[in-house]
């Protein structure tokens, strides 16, 4: 009697050890679970608010049916951008004043470089429309011209000549999320995901 006694005490502390790790093993599957949703859902959030930045560029308007050259920075993301940094490039040169840049490709050493300082006041030029996008907040679906020339009687030489020179130009910027999450790209390849915009 003592031995069925001794035996039902051991298959009862047996099965009371078997409902603890079920205990265990359901909590840690749940806190598992819990870990994958809030994972997923923080996924589709930074889904929800990731932006991308692209350059585009043309010679003609449609609307106004007039020749303009435009070189646009485009959000076709999902979310707004913050623009911490932007540089446009020609060959060796690089910076984030474009009249550095169409200097540099376009006005040649010793012909009056001056020109653009003030385009407003040269007819050969004509009327420069530009536009600074760092620390700016781009929505997704807009875009900023960066530079706009409108084509003339009297500047179309430099015009066709800022027009071919459009395709060597090159543009990198760094820019975030409303969630900082933080891309750098030199718009040609995928933006990378960085920690910070401060170092670029």
């Amino acid at each position: 009697m003592a031995k069925s006694e001794h035996r039902r005490r051991i298959s009862k502390d047996t099965l009371n050890l078997v409902i603890a790790v079920c205990a265990v093993l359901i909590s840690g599957a749940s806190f598992y679970a819990t870990y994958l949703q809030a994972q997923s859902e923080e996924k589709q959030v930074k889904a929800a608010t990731w932006p991308y930045l692209q350059i585009s560029s043309g010679n003609y308007n449609l609307e106004d049916e007039e020749h303009r050259i435009s070189i646009l920075l485009e959000n076709v993301g999902v979310g707004p951008a913050i623009v911490k940094s932007f540089t446009m490039s020609y060959e060796d040169a690089e910076s984030s004043d474009i009249y550095e840049i169409l200097t540099e490709c376009c006005i040649p050493e010793g012909e009056g470089r001056s020109w653009l300082v003030k385009p407003e006041s040269h007819a050969e030029v004509g009327s420069i429309l530009t536009n600074s996008v760092t620390n700016k907040i781009l929505p997704n679906g807009s875009a900023i011209a960066i530079v706009q020339i409108k084509k003339t009687d009297t500047n179309s030489q430099f015009w066709e000549l800022i027009d071919v020179s459009r395709w060597k130009m090159k543009g990198k910027a760094c820019y975030c999320s409303l969630l900082d999450d933080c891309y750098r790209t030199d718009f040609v390849n995928e933006p990378v995901l960085v920690n910070s915009c401060k170092s670029n």
